[in-house]
């Protein structure tokens, strides 16, 4: 029997899309009323823009309420044992912060399928940049920059340097800390899902990354309707900050 399933991927990293496309397989709960593959496809109809996709995921987070735990954001597997509500069918749940609960996560890690989806290479890595920047904007990024003192730090920083500079150096603060976490995160999770073949490869070549069966057509279907609300791969790296300008 297939265990719950946990997913864990970094900002931008296509994390969504993986625990979406475990939850079009029969073989796992599926925690909304709706059907399952009408509900994920709405995820991705045509002309959705990055902030209402955002407004669309937000109401597919019913870990909460349909499981009695939100793994997002919190891995405590103690907690878990103590208030998860079971299934017939295995659960699936995303975290993006096992990169620095790497105690708690060899718990899981013990105890459920494990899934962590990652760039490869600098290509993959920059369009995970990009995807956080394009849903989340640089102007409004969380502080990467600064422990102490961050609004002073900051404000210092703008006053000798300009505001689109300040930008630049948060965001290429972003890029050294998620390089970091994942260096650490490969040495601990074996089961991998590059975050490339999920913006190239094949449907069926995707099916096999996952621990349950998915029907391949609606597989290629979720896929291409996910990748059509990006950018055209081919001009991933010409933005404003993109890496390569800014080096």
């Amino acid at each position: 029997m297939v265990k719950n399933i946990l997913v864990i991927a970094d900002l931008g990293a296509a994390g969504n899309l993986v625990k979406n496309l475990l939850w079009l397989s029969p073989d796992v709960d599926w925690p909304l009323v709706k059907d399952r593959y009408t509900s994920v496809l709405n995820q991705y109809s045509p002309g959705t823009k990055f902030s209402e996709w955002l407004e669309k995921e937000a109401k597919f987070r019913l870990w909460k309420y349909h499981y009695g735990i939100d793994l997002s954001y919190d891995l405590n597997y103690d907690e878990f044992v103590k208030s998860f509500k079971q299934k017939n069918l295995p659960a699936v749940f995303l975290n993006h912060s096992a990169f620095y609960q790497q105690e708690q996560l060899t718990k899981f890690l013990n105890n459920f399928t494990v899934l962590y989806v990652r760039p490869t290479t600098d290509f993959g890595f920059e369009w995970q940049i990009r995807s956080y920047c394009e849903k989340k904007n640089v102007e409004d990024l969380h502080n990467f920059s600064f422990d102490i003192d961050i609004e002073e730090n900051k404000k210092k920083y703008i006053a000798d340097h300009g505001l689109d500079q300040y930008y630049r150096f948060n965001l290429n603060n972003m890029r050294h800390m998620l390089r970091s976490r994942q260096e650490k995160m490969n040495l601990l999770v074996k089961n991998t899902i590059p975050l490339e073949d999920l913006l190239f490869a094949s449907a069926k070549r995707i099916a096999d990354y996952l621990p349950v069966a998915v029907d391949t057509d609606i597989l290629n279907h979720t896929v291409q309707a996910w990748r059509n609300l990006h950018w055209p791969l081919d001009s991933t790296l010409d933005w404003k900050y993109s890496y390569d300008r800014n080096s």
